[in-house]
């Protein structure tokens, strides 16, 4: 399926996609979950599995669960949401139980015209040195990798803006979570946001429009507003896009 869509001040044809998140654990025999996006319509599922096993003090549940909020729209490619499980030791089989939680964005895409974009992205989630982490924004055009990060980099706030020249594009993202403890979560987040960010609604360039579109995105809690990238969506956010907007589209 191809998908084409006007950008604020660009032309982007998203080409092709691969969105899913899947969980599985190990108790009882161990399970598995798996929920893809069929297309470019929002991607929003939240999938679970959950098992009791014996322990010394009693039942202990295996659990892995994840939720995933994925957008695609003319103006950014956009993912929020939580990974979580639990396990522990197997009093039955001697063995410890897991539980693990994974997402994959792949997306790829075409611009017509320079781009302007901006990239932001939580910190990987710390709680083993093996779990995997991938964000990589590549240029398949010119065979240039923008940003490349794995779990063996320090864990570590993303907030990217530049141009795009016309070509070819992918934005690949990968989360994983090993749970073999009491109940945790990890929660993840991107935004690659395309063309210029004052022209929030990518509507007849930039208006007093974008203002309001943008403060109704901040108040819904919507991923886009998170314009910086660091700590959520804040304060701080509202007053770097009221920046980007007197300042305008060069």
């Amino acid at each position: 399926m191809l998908l084409l869509s006007r950008a604020a001040g660009a032309d982007v044809a998203y080409q092709s996609q691969q969105r899913s998140i899947t969980v599985s654990n190990t108790a009882g025999g161990g399970g598995l979950q798996t929920a893809a996006a069929p297309d470019f319509a929002p991607f929003v599922r939240n999938i679970t599995l959950s098992t009791i096993f014996p322990g010394s003090t009693g039942p202990i549940p295996n659990v892995a669960s994840g939720r995933i909020d994925c957008q695609v729209d003319p103006n950014s490619l956009r993912a929020i949401g939580l990974l979580a499980g639990a396990g522990g030791y197997d009093e039955d089989t001697g063995t410890t139980e897991v539980g693990d939680s994974r997402l994959v964005v792949l997306v790829a895409f075409n611009v017509t015209t320079p781009t302007q974009y901006t990239l932001t992205a939580a910190p990987r989630p710390d709680l083993h040195a093996t779990d995997e982490f991938v964000l990589e924004f590549r240029d398949q055009t010119r065979n240039n990798r923008i940003i490349g990060l794995s779990q063996t980099d320090a864990p570590q706030q993303v907030n990217l803006t530049g141009t795009l020249l016309p070509g070819n594009y992918l934005m690949r993202y990968r989360v994983q979570a090993t749970f073999d403890a009491g109940q945790a979560s990890r929660d993840f987040a991107f935004n690659l946001a395309l063309g210029c960010r004052a022209d929030f609604n990518g509507v007849g360039g930039v208006s007093v429009q974008d203002i309001f579109d943008y403060l109704a995105a901040w108040f819904a809690g919507d991923q886009r507003a998170d314009l910086d990238g660091v700590g959520g969506i804040t304060a701080q956010d509202l007053f770097d896009f009221l920046g980007a907007w007197f300042a305008g589209c060069g």
